[in-house]
């Protein structure tokens, strides 16, 4: 049939194994590749959380067991995902699940989402100060309690910046207010932008920040180094992996430790940034491979 496609790509919460039960007979032997952006595993829950529910990480389990090919956006999420998951089988009882993970490597790749091509010519905007950029989501698992710490730290020990909180927030939180009333006229944009708002911050910032707890990539980051933007990062998660060809700045992920780093940057106001050293998650160079490995995979179900 005409409308009949020769791969199906998934994202990371589609449950595969179900997905593939409730296809239509046309459609059984088409290829499945599922696409993980992140996992269930060591994603961070507040101190108030009860124990982990499971059950999200079982079923990323059996969709990679279940999928014709495995991509990963970073190594970082293929090496924890792997450690997860047999530490999890291991409180299990069946063996024969567990040793079906050591064939999932042989169907992974790690093939990285790309940023617009327009990020790494778009010309620099330079501000009086030094001026900071946060552009991640106001959630507990991309630590904006200690990006608000470090901020206020910063302000009260009178170092000159300005700054952009850009990230958006699912639902009411204080201490949003708190920050921007702290901050006051340091804040220049504050909260969800239009585009033409969200590239303008990124032009304009020396430094983009983060305090993930929890990070598989980090798209957002990759976005400002591509404008010209110095990284300030926790050392771990896929950041080592992610800028391993750029000069971040690592911080211990907490509020004091980040200060210390921007209070050092800020003085000696080095701002200089290789933005090609980010080059290869340009969508120019990030397409051309999926294009590739997508054939691949299609010809190798094929029997090609």
């Amino acid at each position: 049939m005409a409308d009949t496609p020769e791969l199906i790509v998934a994202t990371d919460m589609c449950p595969v194994a179900e997905f593939r039960g409730h296809l239509p007979r046309r459609l059984a032997s088409i290829p499945i590749v599922l696409y993980m952006h992140e996992h269930q595993f060591g994603y961070p829950t507040p101190h108030a959380a009860k124990e982990r529910d499971e059950h999200l990480a079982m079923t990323n389990i059996m969709s990679v067991l279940a999928a014709d090919g495995v991509w990963w956006n970073s190594r970082y999420t293929l090496e924890s995902f792997l450690d997860g998951a047999r530490s999890l089988l291991r409180r299990m009882p069946p063996p024969r699940m567990r040793s079906r993970l050591d064939a999932v490597e042989g169907v992974s790749r790690v093939l990285s989402p790309g940023v617009d091509d327009e990020l790494f010519t778009m010309p620099r905007r330079e501000r009086a100060s030094v001026h900071l950029l946060w552009n991640a989501r106001w959630e507990y698992d991309k630590g904006a309690d200690v990006v608000a710490t470090a901020l206020e730290m910063l302000a009260e020990r009178g170092v000159a910046f300005t700054c952009d909180l850009v990230g958006p927030a699912t639902g009411e939180d204080p201490s949003m207010a708190k920050l921007r009333g702290a901050l006051g006229e340091r804040v220049i944009r504050f909260g969800r932008q239009s585009q033409d708002g969200y590239r303008a911050a990124l032009a304009e910032a020396d430094f983009v920040l983060s305090a993930a707890r929890h990070e598989c990539f980090g798209i957002a980051i990759v976005e400002a180094v591509a404008c010209g933007a110095v990284p300030a990062v926790p050392r771990g998660l896929a950041y080592p992996d992610v800028l391993a060809d750029v000069p971040a700045i690592w911080h211990d992920g907490t509020g004091e430790g980040l200060c210390e780093v921007l209070a050092r940057a800020c003085e000696e106001r080095s701002r200089e940034v290789n933005r090609n050293g980010v080059g290869r998650y340009a969508w120019s160079e990030r397409a051309s491979e999926l294009d590739t490995h997508t054939e691949r995979v299609i010809l190798e179900q094929n029997g090609a």
